[in-house]
């Protein structure tokens, strides 16, 4: 859906100005190689240059109409390009394509690739490359048959060539497939099938391959859970769940499966320093300080000023998204974090494939953008991103993590149901289990016990004091469970493992607002300003 859209915005505009498209590229000599003694960059090169200044500058889509002409230049009009030239032109516009969410012509570019590959004779890893990057882009679309039959092109026809450890990458990337299509009994058999091979990769992509498996064992163990809980067979508050005479008895067990996610967070803290096995971002800077939820009372001074700023526009706001949601303005995420079975619907207003204003903010959402001008004049607050996130009933977007903890994330509760979860829903048990801290637990029961009330023993009793019995959208961060209000603002860490579901009757609507970390300074900070309008695409 969204490939669709935005081809349709992005793209159509690209095709639209196709001369001028033209004429720019060809001011560019594409068939210029590279010359380092000289230090003259090749003629690819300066393109690429052109196209990221431009993404930095938010000219998405002057920047695809680059790429797209210069490709087109090579397809149509037969524009001969020295071989290592082709090559990177090929995998910078398949990139950029994918960035863009334009997964049809991502695909499209690295089946030329092949093709040049194929003419040069190249190794088999070189092709194999290319086969994992089609079927990647089909399992974006949601397109699971035609990834799985990339793979399977990819194990007959370079299978004589191949090593073990390039067989290891076509299980991770099976392994990613399962997992979007919701098979997570096979995504995690994939991901352990390719462990063995993890040791002999290095730095971030070890880390990945540990994290991904961890999570695989993690969706894999809640899955079940919650099937034995629909079938009567679970009490999750009891920590008790009976597989005797299902057809998981004869697999590997729930206790197994949780002992794997221990110990590779304990490896995560061990070889890769993490202080928390739950916070494992790709980008991890240890300067920032690190909270699941953050409290909002008790938080940095720009950050309370934008918390107060947000609740005055909830109302309006919440019109602002009904109005989009009537319209068909929004699109459905296809993400593979979201179970099939949900729908989550977004709306960001400095996105690529929105009409922008000349503040480059989406001429569809004037409330959105006059509070993101309002947010942008407080001192000492970046902010990154800005949009509209909307969840359908029993939508469970499962166990993920965010890319760096240098920035955090404001959720405002636009239409948040109160009402009892529905009957019959099943939560996925780590949300029910993450309870709340210690701390706070403690603290709750002194507040309790103070009003004269009984304090209960049972570690779950205080879960309604945090999320009262009427809340049925929950949110864990990390080992905590929280839950929207209406009106009022969540503060959260991404860059800790986080899920969301709702088991109410009607969507959960909340305004997502993204900034830069306030513990962030000096070059960092203003390196994450060069970087706002490339992350809101």
């Amino acid at each position: 859906v969204v490939a669709v859209f935005v081809a349709v915005l992005v793209v159509g505009a690209a095709v639209g100005d196709a001369k001028e498209t033209s004429e720019k590229t060809r001011d560019i000599d594409l068939t210029q190689e590279k010359d380092a003694d000289k230090g003259v960059p090749s003629g690819v090169e300066k393109l690429v240059y052109l196209i990221s200044t431009a993404l930095e500058e938010g000219e998405y889509k002057d920047g695809w109409s680059l790429m797209l002409g210069a490709v087109r230049q090579v397809q149509d009009e037969g524009v001969e390009l020295p071989f290592a030239n082709k090559i990177y032109l090929l995998e910078e516009a398949s990139r950029l394509a994918r960035h863009l969410r334009l997964f049809s012509f991502s695909q499209e570019f690295q089946v030329e690739l092949l093709q040049t590959k194929a003419k040069e004779g190249m190794t088999a890893f070189q092709y194999l490359t290319s086969f994992l990057e089609i079927a990647h882009d089909y399992m974006k679309e949601q397109k699971f048959p035609k990834a799985f039959e990339w793979l399977t092109l990819a194990r007959e026809r370079l299978g004589r060539e191949l090593t073990e450890e390039a067989f290891a990458l076509i299980d991770r990337v099976e392994a990613d497939v399962h997992f979007c299509s919701a098979n997570h009994a096979a995504a995690f058999e994939h991901s352990k099938k390719a462990l063995p091979f993890v040791k002999k990769l290095t730095g971030g992509d070890m880390m990945m391959a540990y994290i991904k498996h961890a999570l695989n064992a993690n969706a894999y163990r809640q899955e079940r859970i919650m099937s034995l809980q629909e079938h009567a067979q679970c009490d999750i508050e009891e920590g008790d769940c009976n597989e005797e005479g299902s057809h998981y008895s004869s697999l590997v067990s729930l206790d197994e499966l949780r002992d794997i996610q221990v110990n590779i967070r304990n490896q995560l803290e061990e070889d890769f320093h993490f202080k928390n096995g739950l916070q494992t971002p790709m980008y991890f800077d240890k300067e920032m300080r690190s909270l699941p939820f953050h409290d909002t009372d008790k938080t940095y001074d720009s950050v309370k000023q934008a918390v107060n700023v947000m609740k005055k526009y909830a109302p309006s706001l919440s019109k602002e998204f009904n109005g989009l949601h009537r319209s068909k303005a929004t699109f459905t995420d296809t993400d593979c974090i979201v179970h099939p079975d949900g729908e989550w619907e977004r709306f960001e207003v400095k996105a690529a494939w929105t009409t922008l204003n000349r503040d480059g903010c989406s001429v569809d959402t004037p409330i959105a953008c006059k509070l993101l001008d309002e947010l942008s004049s407080i001192e000492d607050l970046i902010v990154t991103r800005m949009g509209y996130s909307a969840i359908t009933p029993e939508t469970w977007i499962r166990p993920h993590i965010g890319a760096s903890n240098r920035r955090l994330k404001l959720h405002l509760g636009l239409d948040v149901p109160n009402s009892a979860p529905e009957e019959g829903v099943v939560f996925p048990p780590d949300i029910i289990e993450a309870n709340v801290t210690a701390e706070i637990r403690n603290e709750l029961r002194q507040r309790k016990a103070k009003k004269g009330e009984q304090v209960s023993d049972d570690p779950h009793a205080d879960r309604q004091m945090f999320c009262h019995e009427r809340s049925c959208a929950l949110m864990r961060v990390g080992d905590e469970t929280r839950c929207w209000r209406e009106g009022e603002v969540l503060m959260l860490d991404d860059s800790y493992v986080h899920e969301v579901f709702n088991g109410c009757s009607e969507t959960r609507v909340v305004l997502q607002v993204v900034i830069a970390h306030p513990d962030l300074k000096g070059t960092k900070r203003d390196k994450l300003k060069n970087l706002i309008t490339i992350e809101a695409a």
